[in-house]
């Protein structure tokens, strides 16, 4: 229990670092270590937690790193603030957290908690397609879901335009759609090993 109990405080308290504009310490040389114990903490929470509850509250975590860090091409940010993020959240948080521990079928969708953990991943995907760019939608569509978990490339674009929708009704069908490629890979990878959540 006390353990748990850390696990929240911690998460809880980089969340509202991020809530608060809060990074900057993080972002300096001297942050270093600690950035990379918060980033590495997370990320493996949001990724094999044995708790949907646990991982949800990662993502948002995450999320708010991801507002903070990755350039917002848009407002004309080009460089990274903090160097080797992008690529971390690419190739770690979308890729490990947001897509093959969901897709492997770690979280029920049809669970109340399971559900707002999926929601919390298709957020941050949401996000980093914003502020990566169509190569990354790309990369997310040809690279990860059609090569390595073997989606249909039709599904695979499915799952990119339901991740990155705003429509009213985006998280009710991005869930549905998550639903489907869960058993599309499942099927397709038998041998994934999974890590069922309990809430």
């Amino acid at each position: 229990r006390e353990a748990r109990e850390l696990e929240a405080t911690l998460v809880a308290h980089l969340h509202a670092l991020g809530a608060n504009g809060l990074w900057g310490a993080f972002e300096a040389p001297s942050g270093e270590g600690t950035r990379e114990m918060a980033l590495a903490t997370l990320a493996a929470w949001a990724a094999a937690h044995p708790s949907a509850v646990s991982r949800k509250a990662a993502l948002q975590a995450l999320h708010k790193m991801a507002q903070a860090w990755l350039p917002d091409a848009a407002n004309g940010e080009l460089g990274e603030k903090v160097p080797g993020f992008c690529q971390f959240a690419s190739d770690v948080i979308v890729r490990e957290c947001c897509v093959s521990a969901v897709l492997r079928g770690d979280l029920d969708v049809r669970d109340a908690a399971g559900a707002a953990a999926v929601g919390e991943a298709v957020a941050f995907q949401r996000l980093a397609v914003e502020r990566l760019g169509p190569a990354f939608a790309n990369q997310l569509r040809d690279g990860l879901l059609t090569a390595s978990l073997g989606l249909d490339p039709s599904l695979a674009a499915e799952y990119v335009a339901a991740v990155t929708s705003t429509a009213q009704t985006a998280h009710r069908d991005a869930r549905a759609v998550v639903a489907r490629c869960q058993k599309v890979v499942q099927g397709a990878r038998p041998g994934m090993r999974r890590r069922p959540c309990k809430r």
